[in-house]
């Protein structure tokens, strides 16, 4: 999955989305997907800390680790 780069937050790195799944990059090189929607997915884009949206929308969501 493609990711774009996040800038000015202190945990993560990158992200990407494919319709269901967001995949987040965080500080460290880990790689997790989350289930996620394109509703809440653009609202994680256009969060201005995509840290806080994390911990508030999507952590507690089911997940898998990539790398």
């Amino acid at each position: 999955m493609h990711r774009q780069p996040v800038e000015k937050s202190s945990n993560i790195v990158s992200h990407g989305h494919d319709g269901s799944t967001v995949e987040i990059e965080f500080k460290g090189g880990r790689v997790y997907q989350y289930t996620c929607d394109a509703d809440t997915y653009q609202q994680f884009c256009a969060a201005p800390s995509k840290g806080a949206f994390f911990a508030a929308n999507l952590k507690n969501k089911p997940f898998k680790r990539v790398s």
